[in-house]
């Protein structure tokens, strides 16, 4: 098991090694999160936006047509010749404010803001994913650093172990367990190395960037303002506006439903005039279903000749119908009403877990800013008696292992407060989004 650890981990030192010879980017925080903000992920989610936005202006287009037309000839070999004919048609619908073509813009106009919020939910997943890998990555350095001084402490104690020794003050086992401890910090400090590698090779692939270092450029992080848990103030939630979008559209479905089992009635009318072989007409029809007028006209005309008089004839009709619906209860409207009830309930129930959620995460916030002060106050503290033995060292007091000990122990304070800031910074993401902002909006 050891030989394969260290065989896998000498596989990620000579991928990093790789890198670092082809080049690579000491990333910062702000450079991690504008690489984030542009990853793949949030690419795709712009490419379903700019779809949505296209199918919603096709919805919004005041007028739906279509045309059609074609062109026969056609020969009688009895002596009347060639016939040539033409026919146009064009069919046209109107998109008004009410009925199917309204349902179908509002349709659109859902569809379109569920893929804006999909922009803003796969940005803020990936920024906080990226945010989650670069304090993987900083405190992996942390380790390493943590590991090197260790092995100049534990080469350091061998040294004297061997000295005292030699000098008749110690025995060959005392040796023999500093020379251990020595090759444990070594097999450390390569344990260390091989876990940044993979660090960094996991935030390389989420950045897109050859990532050879990261520098711990942490900002403070800044609060939004405190937000209130009514359902007015969570509306701008993702998951509320997705319930919300989905309770619109089943009043859609049950309106839609409820003009399919009633009776439907339908009116037409038009108008046509013909002189000789040419004719034009015009009609237009609705019904109470789909609420949605529409027109068609022709025009039809040939080359040959027409019988009877040359005068212009014109033609009219106006038609009314109904169609009443027979046979067992139609289920659709039921169907629709539990749906529309299903969707309400849960609108409700997103609305109450926003609550708890926003609570959760603003005693969590708190608790992570009381962290960020208590792991800055010991880093203060291991940071003066880092000084305080580089002082005694220098009078000759203590040795240099002890102040190597002291700078551990400042370094490893300093990387608790980097991993306090960054969860602090991770729940204040997470707080902004679930109060309905933009979450990157906390890191200022």
């Amino acid at each position: 098991m050891a030989r394969a650890a260290r065989f896998v981990a000498g596989l990620l030192l000579a991928f990093a090694a790789v890198a670092a010879a082809q080049g690579g980017e000491v990333v910062t925080f702000a450079r991690t999160v504008e690489l984030a903000a542009a990853g793949s992920s949030v690419t795709a989610a712009e490419a379903q936006l700019e779809l949505a936005r296209l199918s919603l202006a096709s919805a919004l287009y005041p007028v739906s047509a279509s045309a059609s037309g074609g062109v026969t000839t056609s020969t009688d070999f009895t002596g009347q010749g060639t016939n040539l004919a033409l026919d146009l048609s064009v069919n046209a619908s109107l998109r008004v404010g009410w009925g199917a073509t309204a349902e179908a813009a509002a349709a659109a106009q859902r569809s379109f803001e569920a893929a804006e919020a999909a922009v803003v939910t796969a940005r803020a997943d990936a920024v906080q994913q990226a945010v989650r890998l670069y304090s993987a990555a900083l405190a992996a350095t942390t380790a390493r650093d943590v590991a090197q001084l260790q092995l100049q402490v534990a080469s350091l104690q061998a040294e004297a172990a061997r000295t005292r020794l030699a000098a008749g003050a110690a025995l060959a086992t005392d040796v023999a367990q500093a020379e251990l401890s020595e090759k444990s910090a070594e097999l450390d400090l390569k344990a260390a190395e091989a876990a940044l590698a993979a660090a960094y090779t996991d935030l390389s692939l989420a950045l897109g960037v050859n990532v050879t270092g990261v520098a711990p450029d942490l900002p403070g992080g800044q609060p939004l303002a405190a937000e209130a848990t009514d359902d007015d103030a969570l509306a701008a939630r993702a998951d509320v506006r997705a319930a919300q979008r989905d309770l619109a559209a089943a009043a859609d479905s049950l309106a839609q439903a409820r003009r399919a089992a009633g009776i439907t009635v339908s009116a037409n009318a038009s108008v046509s005039t013909s002189s000789g072989a040419t004719s034009v007409s015009l009609g237009a029809s609705m019904d109470t279903r789909d609420q949605t007028p529409a027109f068609t006209s022709r025009f039809s005309t040939s080359t040959a000749s027409a019988g009877g008089g040359a005068g212009a004839a014109w033609r009219a009709s106006l038609g009314v119908s109904a169609s009443v619906p027979l046979g067992p209860p139609d289920t659709r409207v039921a169907s629709a009403e539990v749906a529309y009830e299903q969707a309400q309930a849960r609108l409700a129930q997103a609305l109450a877990g926003a609550r708890v959620e926003v609570a959760a995460l603003g005693v969590q916030v708190e608790a992570d800013a009381a962290r960020v002060q208590v792991a800055e106050s010991r880093a203060d503290l291991a940071q003066a008696a880092g000084a305080a033995a580089q002082a005694r060292f220098e009078l000759g007091v203590i040795g240099q292992a002890d102040v190597l000990q002291a700078q551990v122990a400042a370094l490893q304070a300093a990387g608790q407060v980097s991993t306090a800031r960054l969860n602090y910074l991770l729940d204040l993401m997470a707080l902004a989004k679930a109060t309905g902002n933009v979450a990157t909006e906390v890191l200022r």
